[in-house]
């Protein structure tokens, strides 16, 4: 979460640069207009990450992988893994910790989206070439 908190800071603070470009320096950080265009932006991030390799920063450096199951995560998916996601932090991180008693460890997140985190496996080659390296998850 850390990981991906620092990117969105980065693109928040690019897509405001450009919103003070655009209106000539005059943007209220209270206006619902720009807190909507900030939303897109995170939107943006995760549908993109997830989409392209069902990863953010963040997964990639803790080897985790979004599972989508049988089809693809597309805007409704991604956009119900978000509000899931929410959800999940506001009653004090319960739909986190939700996940411990469960056997599947599913989040209120995973459900909503109808998807599963996995560790990611790193796809190395050992040298010789025909088995996985010894320090990569064995499949």
């Amino acid at each position: 979460m850390l990981y991906d908190s620092m990117a969105l800071i980065a693109i928040w603070m690019a897509g405001g640069a450009l919103a003070v470009a655009v209106s000539n320096g005059a943007v209220e950080s209270g206006r619902i207009s720009f807190q909507v265009f900030l939303l897109v932006l995170s939107f943006l991030y995760f549908w993109l990450c997830w989409r392209r390799g069902g990863q953010t920063l963040g997964m990639r450096a803790w080897r985790i992988q979004l599972d989508p199951g049988v089809e693809p995560f597309g805007a409704v998916r991604t956009l119900a893994r978000m509000l899931g996601a929410i959800a999940a932090i506001l009653p004090l991180g319960l739909g986190y910790l939700w996940s411990l008693g469960r056997p599947d460890r599913a989040t209120w997140s995973d459900l909503a989206s109808g998807s599963a985190l996995v560790v990611a496996h790193s796809g190395k080659k050992s040298p010789s070439g025909d088995r996985p390296d010894p320090g990569s998850p064995s499949q």
